[in-house]
């Protein structure tokens, strides 16, 4: 008798100690199944998005680009500032690899804005699917003349776009 007590406290606390694990099991499973949905939920974005680069030209100055991008996916474009745009060029200096923000209004040197969007009747602001927009990036160096470069854009979705474009 005297063994009882000791050991249905025992018991109780196995019982209350399985309970706590079985519980944080039970949370830590229906995280891994909430990342997965969202995971998911991204990788089906991702998959609707395509982007193209049309046209990529420097002008006469070497120092601002105009590029032409098409968006051939099914969701649209509409928070430029959460894209990446990278250009990859030469300057007289050497080589240059550079992310440039969006800016929405008036350009500065080493970034980029949309200056118009092509039959925009629809949701006006936004490239819808089947638009083209018109970018314009504004480098701090010219370009070395003669020479090829890359510009890279990623959309929100993770679409990528890329073009060379000469000098």
């Amino acid at each position: 008798m005297e063994n009882a007590i000791p050991a249905m406290v025992i018991g109780a606390l196995m019982l209350i100690a399985s309970a706590f694990v079985t519980h944080g099991n039970l949370k830590s499973y229906d995280q891994l199944g909430e990342s997965l949905r969202q995971m998911e939920q991204r990788l089906s974005e991702r998959s609707q998005s395509q982007l193209t680069v049309v046209d990529a030209s420097l002008d006469g100055g070497l120092d601002t680009l105009s590029v032409t991008l098409r968006n051939d996916g099914q969701t649209r474009l509409s928070t430029f500032e959460r894209m990446d745009l990278i250009v990859v060029y030469e300057t007289g200096s050497g080589e240059v690899r550079k992310w440039l923000p969006f800016e929405p209004g008036a350009l500065s040197a080493d970034a980029w804005t949309v200056d118009s969007i092509d039959d925009d009747a629809f949701e006006p602001g936004l490239v819808n699917p089947g638009e083209t927009a018109h970018l314009t990036v504004e480098l701090a160096e010219p370009a070395a003349a003669g020479t090829t470069h890359r510009i890279v854009i990623v959309s929100e979705a993770g679409a990528v776009a890329s073009a060379p474009f000469t000098s």
